[in-house]
C-alpha cells in the first residue's frame, strides 16, 4: 500500500517537471523570436539595398524595358526631383543676388544713419558749449556744485554721527536700572505712577544719576536723527539745482532744434533695423534652399525616399524567380548579388518562422496538458486523498498515469477514475463528512458509492436513556 501523501508527492513532482519543460519551451521560443526578428530586419535591409540599386539604374536609364507600376512611379518621382534640383539652383542664385542687394541697401541706410547721428552729436556739443558760456548757466552750475558739496559733507557727518551713536549708546543700554527707568519714561511728561512707585523710581534715579544720563542719552539719540534730516535737506537742495541745470540744457537743445534732429536719427535707425530684418529673412530662405539641395545630393530628399518606398513595397511582394529574372535583364552584377543575399535572408526567415510556429503549437499543447494535470491535482486535494489515513493499492504508477495526461494519451477524468478505484480511507468518510458505514470516498468524484464490509464502522444502537447501546460491531 502507498500512502496518499506519497502519491501526492509524486503527483507534484511530475507536474513540476512538466512546468520546467513548459518554461524551457518558453525560453526557446523567446530566443527563436529574437532570431526571427533579426532575420526579418536583415531581409528588410537587403530589400532596401536592392531597391536603392534599382532606383539608381532607373535614374541612369540602365532599365528601360519591362517596367512595372512601381518602376514608373519611381521614374516620375525622379523626374520631379530633377526639376526641383534645377529650380533650387535658380532660386539659390537669385537669393545670392537678393542678399547682395539687401546688404548694399542696409549699408547705405546705415551710412545715412551715421551721418545724421554725427550731425546730431555736433549740434548737441555746439549747443552745450554755447550754453556753458552764459552767465545763467554758470551761476546755476556753481550753485549745483556748492549744494552738492554741502550735501556730501552733510551725509558724511550724518554717517559718522550714526556710527558714534551705535557705540556710545551701549553703556547706557547695558545699565539695567537706567533702562528700566527709560522704558518706564521716567522724567518724561508722559510718566505716570502711583506715589509709592514714583518714590521708588526716584530713589533708583538717584542711585544711577538718571537726570544727567537721561539728558545725555536722549540727546545722543536725537542728534544723529537731526543731522541725518539736515543731510537729506542738503541733498534735496542739490537735486533741485541739478534739475535746474537739466531744464537749462533741455531749453537750449530745444531752441537749437536738436529734438527734431534726434527724431530724424531715430527714423534712420528704424530703417536700418527694417533692412536688417529683410536681409536676415532672405539669408534664412537661402539656408533652407541649401539644405534642400544637400538632401537631394545625398539622396535624402522626399522624392528619393518616396521612390525607394514604392520600389521596396513592390520588391517585398515579388517572388525570387521574378527578382532573379529582373536582375539578369540588367548589365550590372550588383543587383544579381543583392538578389542572392535577399534569397538567403528569405530562406533563413522562412526556416525560423517554421520553427517558431512548430514550437508555439508544441507550447500550446504542453500548457493545455499541464492545465489538465493541475486540475487532476485539485481533485486530489479536494477529495483529501493526501490525508494521513488515505491509502492506495500497490501497483499504481502515478508517474505513468500523469505522463499519459501530459502526452495527451489519456484525459484527467480517466486517470481520476483509476486513482479513485485504487484508493480507500482507513477511517471511512460519509457523504456529509462524518463517520458512516456507507461510502468510503465522496461519490461526486467518480468513486464507488457501495458499502465496504472491511473497515466499516456500523452502529445499530442509539443515544437514549443516558446509555449507549450498540447493535453492530467493528
Amino acid at each position: 500500500m502507498k500512502s496518499g501523501a506519497e502519491i501526492y508527492k509524486e503527483l507534484n513532482a511530475g507536474i513540476e517537471e512538466a512546468r520546467q519543460r513548459a518554461n524551457g519551451e518558453a525560453r526557446e521560443l523567446e530566443r527563436l523570436g529574437a532570431e526571427l526578428q533579426a532575420a526579418r530586419n536583415s531581409e528588410a535591409e537587403q530589400t532596401r539595398q536592392l531597391a536603392s540599386l534599382r532606383l539608381g539604374m532607373l535614374g541612369s536609364e540602365q532599365i528601360v524595358a519591362g517596367l512595372d507600376e512601381a518602376d514608373r512611379r519611381a521614374l516620375t518621382l525622379l523626374a520631379e526631383r530633377t526639376s526641383k534640383a534645377q529650380s533650387l539652383g535658380s532660386q539659390i542664385a537669385a537669393s545670392l543676388e537678393q542678399q547682395r542687394a539687401l546688404s548694399d541697401r542696409r549699408s547705405e541706410l546705415l551710412a545715412e544713419h551715421d551721418r545724421l547721428l554725427a550731425g546730431l552729436d555736433d549740434s548737441v556739443q555746439a549747443c552745450r558749449a554755447t550754453l556753458a558760456a552764459t552767465t545763467v548757466y554758470r551761476d546755476a552750475r556753481a550753485a549745483f556744485e556748492q549744494a552738492q558739496s554741502r550735501a556730501e559733507h552733510a551725509d558724511q557727518k550724518a554717517t559718522q554721527t550714526e556710527q558714534d551713536r551705535s557705540q556710545k549708546r551701549l553703556p547706557y543700554e547695558a545699565d539695567r536700572l537706567f533702562m528700566y527707568l527709560w522704558q518706564r519714561r521716567y522724567a518724561f511728561p508722559e510718566y505716570r505712577a502711583l506715589a509709592p512707585i514714583r518714590a521708588l523710581d526716584g530713589w533708583v534715579a538717584g542711585l544711577v544719576g538718571y537726570e544727567t544720563a537721561h539728558r545725555n542719552y536722549r540727546m545722543l539719540l536725537a542728534l544723529a536723527d537731526r543731522i541725518r534730516e539736515h543731510a537729506i535737506r542738503q541733498q534735496d537742495e542739490a537735486d533741485a539745482c541739478a534739475e535746474r541745470l537739466a531744464e537749462l540744457d533741455e531749453q537750449a537743445l530745444a531752441a537749437a532744434g536738436v529734438p527734431a534732429l534726434a527724431e530724424t536719427v531715430e527714423q534712420a535707425r528704424d530703417r536700418v533695423a527694417a533692412a536688417e530684418r529683410e536681409l536676415e529673412a532672405e539669408e534664412q530662405r537661402h539656408q533652407q534652399q541649401l539644405a534642400e539641395q544637400a538632401a537631394i545630393a545625398a539622396g535624402n530628399d522626399v522624392y528619393t525616399l518616396a521612390a525607394l518606398q514604392a520600389l521596396e513595397a513592390q520588391l517585398v511582394n515579388e517572388s525570387l524567380d521574378t527578382l532573379r529574372q529582373d536582375a539578369r535583364a540588367t548589365a550590372s552584377a550588383g543587383d544579381d548579388a543583392a538578389v542572392a543575399r535577399l534569397a538567403n535572408c528569405r530562406a533563413q526567415t522562412s526556416t525560423l518562422l517554421n520553427r517558431v510556429n512548430e514550437l508555439q503549437a508544441s507550447q500550446q499543447h504542453t500548457l493545455s496538458r499541464l492545465r489538465e494535470a493541475e486540475e487532476l491535482r485539485v481533485r486530489f486535494r479536494t477529495a483529501t486523498y493526501d490525508a494521513r489515513d488515505s491509502q492506495f493499492d500497490d501497483g499504481i504508477a502515478i508517474g505513468a498515469l500523469l505522463g499519459q495526461v501530459l502526452q495527451g494519451i489519456a484525459v484527467a477524468d480517466e486517470v481520476w477514475r483509476t486513482l479513485s478505484g485504487k484508493q480507500k480511507f482507513r477511517i471511512p468518510r460519509g457523504s456529509s463528512g462524518g463517520w458512516s458505514g456507507g461510502s468510503s470516498r465522496p461519490s461526486s468524484w467518480g468513486g464507488s458509492s457501495g458499502s465496504r464490509s472491511s473497515g466499516g464502522f456500523r452502529t445499530g444502537g442509539s443515544f437514549g436513556g443516558g446509555k449507549f447501546k450498540t447493535g453492530g460491531g467493528f
